[in-house]
């Protein structure tokens, strides 16, 4: 893959991991279970070292940020505030849908670059995304709030 394709690509994954921080934190602030919320916190935080790994990498390449980062916080904030209105289990769904995306994406980029940097960063976001899924889906198995 060429260095502008991935640029292209680790910009679209900033900005959905901005919306993924923004969409944590709305939610968190929102949320009466202190269990869940504390998750969502941390979850916020892990996302939010994914946007400066990512920032660091586009720069590392020599790129820019996208105008699509600023666009994805306010999307997220939107979807923070939203998702938490028709109760835990959508909005669970509606994480876990968005988690599953994440790692899927990750998988088919590390699937074309060769081994180095990039490569490992995103292996690292792979597994992270793949933890908050599991976490969620266990959560909301135990029905704990649906």
């Amino acid at each position: 893959m060429d260095r502008r394709s991935l640029l292209v690509i680790l910009n679209r994954f900033l900005a959905l991991e901005c919306q993924q921080v923004a969409l944590y934190k709305g939610q968190a602030r929102r949320m009466g279970d202190e269990h869940l919320r504390r998750a969502l916190e941390l979850f916020a935080d892990i996302e939010m070292g994914h946007v400066k790994n990512l920032r660091r990498e586009i720069k590392r390449l020599g790129g820019q940020y996208s105008l699509l980062v600023e666009a994805a916080d306010g999307l997220g904030a939107v979807m923070g505030r939203a998702s938490r209105l028709p109760g835990i289990g959508p909005m669970l769904k509606l994480n876990i849908f968005l988690e599953g995306r994440a790692a899927r994406d990750y998988a088919g980029l590390i699937r074309q670059l060769p081994p180095g940097p990039t490569r490992d960063l995103l292996w690292q976001h792979l597994l992270e995304e793949e933890l908050h899924r599991a976490w969620m889906l266990e959560y909301l198995g135990k029905g704990r709030r649906r």
